[in-house]
């Protein structure tokens, strides 16, 4: 069994921390290695549980953000997979045993992932899967993903610039880009704490077209009218045509919207309609 290294960043997280250690000491999957960042806390609770907390390696920085903290941990991470986990979440107990062998059964596919438990002011189970036509539009994986360590190497990590938010988003969107494709554990096996007071709700959210348009900069050569249509005939055939065209409405409205508009309209489709469950994440 390989060794697998769990990447927890950590800033000011002393309320939540223990359980998110607790849940992967409790792993069925016993070559593990947890790796804490703790990311310029300056809570006192926060630096006196760090400062106690045993069967860890601890790694301090100064505030860089969560993307940064993530690159931290992995660059000190010995184990051949890597696992980002943050500092709210939790696993269930055989989390990385089941995604571990799912990953060994799936040889084409490169990470791998599970269905989503919500906890805190939002309960409920979030069903996913892999379409990476869906990915270009919205953020539809967790950021709990298991994946090899050296497609992280290949890819330049996590972009550290991208302090608002969605860097596990744009990561994502950069493995289909390279060929990593993923595959969904039918099982919930993360377990995600929506908080209002959130990086998804409250900032990520409110700047979801500012974003995605540094993504699409980024990732120009995705984005083309020709290369979109392309990606959509590849992945269509798992999804229901009225949710393709309502990607391509989403595409439309972005272009003519102006951001500030266009980001107040992603807010109720997310609040009312629930059309972007699959987004909820930090």
């Amino acid at each position: 069994m390989n060794l697998i290294s769990v990447i927890i960043p950590c800033f000011n997280s002393g309320s939540t921390i223990m359980e998110t250690i607790s849940s992967v000491k409790k792993q069925t999957y016993n070559n593990i290695e947890i790796i804490v960042v703790d990311d310029g806390s300056n809570e006192k609770k926060t630096l006196q549980i760090l400062k106690k907390v045993e069967g860890i390696k601890l790694v301090r920085q100064k505030n860089l953000g969560l993307p940064s903290a993530r690159n931290t941990g992995i660059k000190y991470a010995n184990g051949k997979y890597i696992l980002p986990l943050d500092a709210d979440d939790t696993l269930h107990e055989d989390a990385l045993k089941t995604m571990y062998a799912t990953l060994k059964k799936n040889k084409s596919k490169k990470f791998v992932f599970s269905n989503i438990l919500l906890k805190g002011q939002r309960k409920g189970l979030i069903k996913k899967k892999y379409n990476f036509f869906n990915q270009l539009f919205v953020n539809n994986l967790p950021y709990c993903i298991l994946f090899p360590k050296a497609i992280w190497k290949e890819m330049g990590g996590y972009d550290e610039t991208m302090v608002n938010g969605f860097e596990d988003w744009e990561f994502n969107i950069h493995l289909g880009k390279k060929g990593f494709h993923g595959v969904c554990v039918n099982e919930a096996l993360f377990c995600y704490l929506v908080n209002e007071n959130g990086m998804l709700l409250s900032k990520s959210i409110k700047q979801y077209g500012q974003i995605w348009s540094y993504i699409q900069k980024k990732h120009n050569d995705l984005y083309s009218v020709r290369k979109i249509l392309k990606i959509c005939k590849n992945w269509r055939i798992n999804e229901p045509i009225n949710v393709n065209y309502f990607y391509f409405i989403l595409i439309i409205l972005f272009k003519i919207l102006p951001l500030n508009l266009f980001n107040i309209i992603i807010i109720n489709l997310l609040k009312t309609k629930n059309i972007l469950r699959g987004i909820i994440k930090k």
